[in-house]
């Protein structure tokens, strides 16, 4: 499982996330932090949407769109703003199953784990 906390490391809810993620029990797992103003991760292979607020994202399975679902209600996977899949408040607040060409066609970022 890899799994990255965007969001700064100074904000509570960020630090939540984090300490939430650290918690999960996994036989292999790959937790970053990416504070934009520490600038770029040490391995830089997915790229992360600028958002408004901290969020969580976890791959764990190929094919997945990441910050393209269609419409408000349509995510595939619970994030760290909601419990569980379809919850999700706004467009493009969680990711959809897609294949790598599809995605990019979204203007989404695949990611492969």
């Amino acid at each position: 499982t890899h799994m990255t906390i965007v969001g700064p490391k100074k904000d509570p809810r960020a630090e939540t996330l984090h300490a939430l993620a650290r918690a999960l029990p996994a036989r292999y797992k790959r937790l970053e932090w990416l504070d934009s103003r520490e600038g770029k991760l040490p391995n830089p292979d997915v790229e992360y949407p600028d958002l408004d607020q901290p969020a969580a994202f976890a791959c764990s399975a190929a094919g997945k769109c990441m910050a393209t679902n269609a419409c408000k209600g349509q995510s595939a996977c619970k994030s760290a703003s909601n419990a569980c899949k379809g919850l999700n408040a706004c467009k493009g607040n969680g990711f959809s199953m897609a294949s790598q060409k599809e995605c990019a066609a979204k203007g989404g970022v695949f990611v492969k784990s």
